[in-house]
């Protein structure tokens, strides 16, 4: 494939990607970064790529869908709490379904719900039956934009346990 042009975008921590970052870098035709720390830590660690090589490109929302729902609260019988996101462990989906034990143990009711999918999926069923949270805890999988709105309305709570983000 080396003859084929290539760009690619970079929305988490360079260190993430994986090895020999510096030949994937001068390799690319254009390098889009999410953030401007992104940028920072190129122009820090990477000098050896030229300025023109990379840029800042902002991922963006398409706000007239993603807002609140004018028609309010939803009415669940018991909170349903919806966490999205690769089923990787450094989204942390494994912490949600403990703290929904926890909450089991406490006895209080809620429900989670996890849209995506990934390598850890199979893991994260491994855990939600360990705990004995059938009941409690619906993997979803991938989804489309519509359906992962439809949830967002359906939900009280949405629950994003990332230990980094490379957004804030």
């Amino acid at each position: 494939l080396t003859s084929v042009p290539w760009s690619m975008i970079v929305n988490a921590h360079i260190e993430w990607w994986g090895g020999a970052m510096e030949h994937k870098f001068k390799e690319a035709q254009h390098t889009f970064f999410v953030t401007q720390w992104m940028i920072e830590q190129m122009e820090r660690d990477y000098t050896s790529i030229p300025r023109d090589k990379y840029s800042l490109g902002r991922v963006g929302v398409d706000s007239r869908k993603w807002k609140p729902d004018p028609a309010g609260k939803p009415e669940n019988e018991i909170p349903v709490v919806l966490a999205v996101g690769r089923l990787v462990s450094s989204k942390n989906h494994n912490h949600t379904i403990e703290a929904i034990k926890l909450l089991k143990d406490q006895g209080i009711a809620a429900k989670l719900k996890v849209g995506g999918d990934g390598p850890e999926r199979e893991n994260l069923r491994a855990l939600i039956e360990t705990l004995n949270l059938g009941d409690r805890v619906e993997m979803l999988g991938n989804l489309s934009e519509e359906r992962y709105l439809d949830e967002m309305k359906k939900a009280d709570i949405f629950v994003l346990a990332s230990h980094g983000e490379p957004m804030g």
